[in-house]
């Protein structure tokens, strides 16, 4: 569910961000979790694939935990 809920989150903000100037990134946060799956950097540059939002453009955060 978490993960339905980021990729919603994530393509929302990709397609906000695209009207952005070009010079302007969008930061997104993951967990650990998120990133340490099998697959996650695939996904993730997928998403931006299929929204039309440049890779250099992009920043992912890892969250830290306590």
């Amino acid at each position: 569910m978490i993960g339905e809920l980021n990729d919603a989150l994530m393509r929302k903000s990709l397609r906000a961000a695209r009207s952005w100037p070009s010079g302007t990134g969008l930061s997104f946060n993951l967990s650990a979790l998120q990133v340490s799956r099998r697959g996650a950097a695939e996904h993730l540059l997928r998403l931006l694939a299929e929204e039309g939002f440049p890779r250099t453009r992009m920043q992912f955060e890892v969250t830290e935990t306590a």
